[in-house]
């Protein structure tokens, strides 16, 4: 871990800097699924990074690979049904039904 810098006088500044690790991007979902199945538990995948990015700053945790998942377009749907709505990877909030259906998805949007 990288020592501390100076933040000012009587300050410590320490460096968050990720652990290494290998960076896969997948074109395909069949892909995504196969890089997970092969690198099990030693992988951790990554849709949009806001909340895997300062667990791996601060060292939290330790994959060996992130699979970015991301730029998949099979998980940017939604499938409104009379009953649910299934949402797979990043929602598309402008959805009119899911709009007023799904009032928690709006206010977090």
């Amino acid at each position: 871990m990288a020592g501390p810098a100076s933040a000012g006088p009587g300050r410590p500044l320490f460096r968050m800097i990720p652990p290494p690790f290998e960076y896969r991007a997948p074109d395909s979902l069949p892909e995504a699924l196969e890089l997970l199945h092969e690198h099990g538990d030693e992988a951790r995948l990554m849709a949009g990074g806001q909340s895997l990015l300062p667990m791996l700053k601060l060292r939290l945790i330790r994959p060996a690979v992130i699979i970015d998942i991301g730029g998949l377009e099979e998980l940017k749907a939604i499938e409104e049904t009379a009953s649910t709505a299934p949402m797979t990877g990043r929602p598309r909030y402008e959805s009119e039904g899911i709009r007023q259906n799904f009032t928690v998805v709006r206010l977090g949007a």
